[in-house]
């Protein structure tokens, strides 16, 4: 099992940029962040487009020097060289003043400034270290190599492309890195390409105006981006005869859109948290099984932890193990909700699995809805012991077995039902990421996105587990089902996100030998 869990972190994760990018673990307050803006005044930018983004460099760094902890910032320019025309520093008024000097002429050398960049960060001491690139077309100029990503056919100067690829790609697990493409002065397949190549620059976010009236309000969503309040930690997780440990990386501010819109960063965590909820093996006391997932949450800053008294006994069939704690959070607007989190165990769970199998004859699998309702128990106990009320966002997430739970928890307060108290949770706050979900309900509308949408099956297909309940016997999950790519579904870059992959599965210590390829499913007709 651990060698199937592990390529499932590794997969989500690689599914997005999250994955390559270096977190942090200090309080926002005493947070160093040391940020290089790198700016293009090649001569394609002269007029009215370096005029206006002189302005939104200069807000930019307003910006992220107000924020909270101890921010700094440095400026390269490039053109037909690249220039260092401010070292770090949170002087306001000196950078305005290098900015204001910039001007527009001659090529673009890309590869140069990022080497710039590379360097300033390398002998920075900060805690965050970021790279906003900003560009108004494609490298002709600096460093080539003509063996790389790129080709001919994709652009004619793909040698300098490939060079600033390989340079940016080596900055990836040390850096975050920002692309902006302005895209003002080209158009078809250069500007079809000129976006990918941005796109593939980047590890933290890619972001792409057309016009001068929006490069402000961009500058703006990447400052904001950067000051986010961030902690990155390591967690522990039962890879089955040991525990092992691996990265987390979390934000307050995953709670802040609609739950209705997938968080790539948000299933990463919430993976990890429903790892984090396995039963230890380093741990021989049923009491203290659930201690990965205590030390998650307390290092998250979730209070009043608790667990289900099923987690402190020997589990049996139908039994069914959870966690929970809270914290207070607010939201973009300044709302402040109790966010509460509840991990179900899906791992370590020894003769729970038995429940698996018990279909009944009512509406939902049987051995799922037992759990769950134990789960929905848990959870109203918890809210009236520590006297929660008011507004509150739910986060939810569960492995296998804990995964069907957790699915049929989300849908049975989607569809109304009480948490008891004076707590309000509107469906829009409740977050539910269930991984390797097995099939637990026939209600006809469980596939409604309006009503179920905010609940998220992260499926491997390759997965029987995932099979169960039969389909063919009118089981389906609810919500939302998010498939990960195999060679079977066709995914069109399956080879190159599969390199991606391997690269950081191999980082894994419970990862072993990757043998996903090798499977093969046979159909038998009975």
């Amino acid at each position: 099992m651990k060698r199937i869990i592990s390529l499932l972190l590794v997969l989500i994760m690689a599914a997005g940029v999250f994955l390559q990018t270096p977190v942090l673990v200090f309080a926002d307050e005493d947070l160093r962040r040391d940020t290089v803006l790198i700016l293009d005044e090649s001569g394609s930018m002269y007029g009215n487009p370096m005029d206006r983004l002189m302005e939104s460099a200069e807000k930019f760094c307003e910006s992220v020097l107000s924020a909270s902890g101890k921010n700094r910032v440095a400026i390269v320019t490039y053109s037909t060289y690249a220039t260092l025309i401010c070292d770090f520093t949170d002087d306001l008024n000196y950078l305005s003043s290098e900015i204001r000097n910039m001007y527009a002429y001659g090529r673009t050398d890309i590869y140069d400034a990022l080497q710039i960049g590379g360097e300033l960060l390398n002998n920075s001491s900060a805690d965050v270290k970021n790279i906003v690139l900003m560009s108004d077309g494609l490298p002709n100029e600096g460093e080539m190599v003509y063996n790389g990503k790129y080709v001919y056919n994709d652009y004619t100067g793909y040698e300098y492309a490939n060079a600033v690829y390989d340079e940016a790609v080596s900055f990836h697990n040390d850096f975050f890195i920002y692309t902006l493409g302005f895209f003002h002065n080209i158009s078809g397949d250069t500007k079809a390409f000129a976006s990918r190549f941005m796109e593939d620059l980047q590890n933290a976010g890619y972001y792409e105006v057309s016009t001068v009236d929006d490069l402000e309000f961009t500058f703006g969503e990447i400052a904001d981006d950067i000051t986010e309040t961030k902690v990155k930690g390591r967690f522990s997780y039962s890879g089955g005869s040991k525990d092992y440990s691996s990265e987390y990386y979390y934000a307050d501010e995953y709670f802040y859109e609609s739950s209705f819109k997938y968080n790539q960063s948000l299933a990463t965590m919430s993976l990890c948290l429903a790892m984090s909820a396995f039963g230890s093996a380093d741990v021989s006391s049923y009491e203290n099984k659930s201690i990965n997932v205590k030390n998650l949450m307390g290092e998250l800053m979730f209070t009043d932890f608790e667990v289900t008294e099923s987690f402190k006994e020997k589990p049996s069939a139908d039994s069914i193990a959870a966690a929970a704690g809270h914290k207070k959070i607010k939201d973009k607007d300044g709302n402040i909700y109790t966010l509460i989190a509840v991990a179900v165990r899906g791992g370590g769970y020894e003769q729970e699995w038995a429940g698996n199998i018990t279909l009944g004859l009512g509406e939902n699998h049987s051995g799922f809805d037992t759990a769950a309702n134990q789960v929905m128990s848990f959870l109203k106990k918890y809210i009236s012991d520590y006297g929660i009320d008011g507004d509150i966002k739910l986060w939810i997430t569960g492995f296998s077995r804990a995964a069907a739970t957790s699915n049929l928890v989300a849908g049975y307060l989607d569809s109304g039902m009480s948490l008891g108290g004076n707590v309000v949770l509107k469906r829009e706050n409740l977050f539910a990421y269930c991984f390797e979900t097995p099939a637990g309900t026939t209600n006809a509308d469980a596939r409604r996105i309006g009503l179920y949408g905010n609940i998220f099956n992260i499926i491997n297909p390759n997965d029987p587990v995932t099979k169960v309940a039969p389909a063919a016997m009118g089981f389906k999950r609810y919500g939302v089902d998010k498939i990960l790519p195999t060679n079977e579904n066709k995914y069109n870059s399956l080879s190159e996100d599969t390199e991606k992959m391997l690269k950081q599965y191999e980082k894994i210590e419970s990862a072993g030998e990757y043998v996903v390829d090798k499977f093969s499913f046979k159909k038998v007709s009975l």
